[in-house]
């Protein structure tokens, strides 16, 4: 798969969006402080809730 020059102006302007750096600082942040859980914590807390009653063609109740 080669890369078209559309892609290189996507990539270099998300990396230099000072709303998306700002963003991604502050997921950094959240992670370093402890913010975060592992994706197989996330995963089991997931599938813990309770499932929406739907009706028989797939719509919830």
């Amino acid at each position: 798969m080669t890369e078209t020059p559309s892609d290189y102006i996507e990539d270099s302007l998300l990396a230099h969006s000072p709303k998306l750096r700002k963003k991604i600082e502050e997921g950094l942040k959240d992670v370093r402080a402890g913010f975060s859980i592992s994706l197989s914590d996330y995963k089991a807390k997931c599938t813990k809730r309770k499932p929406v009653p739907r009706d028989l063609s797939g719509f919830p109740v």
